[in-house]
């Protein structure tokens, strides 16, 4: 699905839509028939000088229904549209506003009951966000100003400046996001004393913009899940994406989420606050496999050499085995292999593999190949536990299928001297009838022969007796 069915989501012409900063890009556009109240910074016009210099469709610049330049986002739209719009649509918005929990508090007020909040936010991974901490819901907490703050802090301008990151491309360009791949060199985009500078610029009343806060979809549902158990907003995540090149999507509902029990929404917690660790693994796997991670130490090449190939090795057998596992405890059936099933297990590895064949051929440096490895290694090793798991189950059915096999070469054997005992009955039934056949020709035989015989006897019998 493209980033534009996932924002508008079961939205038709006829949805009543708020869309926040679309610029020259907008998702629902009026000119396409789209039912969309626009809300930018500033007037149709303006946006249009601003983007002069750059290669994009001014033409898309589509006329500015309300402009909100800070503050609540409610107490720019007239009041007597609150309450009468079934979709905001705010795509890489949420990120550079200096109160997000107002901002989210603002848009219930403009929804109808039930209505949706469809966000697209940049992966902090993929993005000049890279080497920066994702946003916390204690963060989101300390910026809160029911009025809505409307400058940034010194804190988000100095790390704006001093933190941002571009990846280098293969030419040396810069290259502010990118999608999921190993990265192999970076830089950071202005020096340490221009943040400084910045950090002193936002105690001023000029607005400077930012990324002001950096999420994964870990951090980013995390986030939501506690300021609305905390009664500070009223949303739940309805549905979230990984990432989608540099970015993700969310979709917020009005209403919170309901759970069985409060051991089961700390539960869930818990596994977001892990699932944000998984996903900085991604992270650092992704520069590791780039060569960006070099190691102090190195092996002599020989000694590196056998290391990969006894990687592959240990790969392809693992992989191998695991096809025969999956088979026999688990055949395909065609969807998406479940979470940490077999099928799932087969998969990663064979992803493994490709990883570890791209090592050995792009000529990587030897740091580049041995972060490499000491990533594929750690997930190996994992791998390897559910290996063994596997095979033990396998052990089991091959057991149960061996005794299995036993017991029906037993049956067989009984059913073979079944078989031969009929057979041995058929064979003297069939001699007993032949043998009855032969008394019956015989007992006729007799009985014509001795015929007249018998018709003496009785005619001697008569004369006798008179």
């Amino acid at each position: 699905m493209n980033r534009t069915a996932l924002l508008l989501g079961d939205a038709t012409k006829a949805s009543r839509i708020l869309e926040i900063g679309p610029s020259h890009a907008p998702i629902a556009p009026k000119r396409d028939g789209w039912n969309s109240f626009v809300v930018d910074h500033t007037d149709q016009a303006t946006l249009r000088e601003k983007y002069a210099p750059y290669p994009v469709d001014r033409d898309a610049i589509e006329e500015v229904d309300a402009i909100w330049a800070g503050g609540r986002l409610d107490a720019a739209i007239p009041a007597e549209r609150h309450g009468s719009f079934d979709r905001i649509i705010a795509s890489h918005v949420i990120e550079h506003i200096p109160d997000p929990v107002t901002f989210l508090t603002s848009a219930e007020a403009l929804l109808v009951p039930g209505g949706a909040l469809a966000l697209a936010v940049p992966d902090k991974r993929y993005c000049f966000d890279f080497l920066k901490p994702h946003a916390t819901t204690g963060d989101l907490l300390a910026s809160h100003d029911p009025n809505g703050a409307g400058r940034h802090t010194p804190r988000t301008l100095f790390n704006q400046i001093a933190h941002s990151t571009f990846v280098l491309g293969e030419k040396g360009e810069d290259v502010p996001a990118w999608g999921q791949h190993p990265i192999s060199r970076i830089r950071l985009v202005s020096p340490l004393k221009e943040a400084f500078v910045w950090a002193d610029r936002a105690r001023g009343d000029e607005y400077l913009d930012a990324h002001a806060w950096q999420f994964t979809p870990c951090a980013f549902e995390l986030a939501i899940l506690e300021l609305a158990e905390g009664g500070v907003i009223d949303w739940h995540v309805e549905t979230i994406t990984g990432a989608h090149g540099a970015e993700f999507f969310a979709t917020l509902r009005r209403g919170r989420a309901t759970w069985p029990s409060t051991a089961a929404r700390d539960n869930r917690r818990q596994q977001l606050l892990l699932g944000i660790l998984a996903e900085l693994r991604e992270q650092i796997d992704w520069m590791a496999l780039g060569g960006l991670l070099a190691r102090p130490s190195l092996p002599a090449d020989a000694a590196l050499a056998r290391h990969i190939a006894d990687m592959q090795g240990a790969l392809s057998a693992a992989a191998a085995r695991l096809d025969v596992f999956g088979t026999l405890l688990s055949p395909p059936t065609g969807g998406p292999p479940a979470p940490g099933s077999l099928a799932d297990i087969t998969h990663r590895l064979e992803i493994l593999h490709r990883q570890v064949s791209s090592i050995t051929t792009g000529g990587g440096t030897m740091a580049s190949v041995m972060g490499s490895l000491e990533v594929l290694s750690a997930r190996q090793e994992s791998h390897q536990l559910a290996i063994a798991d596997a095979s033990h189950l396998a052990l089991n059915a091959g057991q149960q299928a061996l005794e299995a096999a036993r017991l029906l070469h037993v049956v067989s054997g009984r059913l073979d001297a079944q078989q031969q005992l009929l057979e041995e009955q058929r064979r003297l039934i069939t001699q007993q009838s032949h043998a009855l056949a032969e008394i019956h020709t015989v007992t006729n035989w007799l009985g014509y022969i001795l015929r007249p015989f018998a018709r003496f006897a009785m005619l001697f019998r008569r004369n006798r007796d008179f």
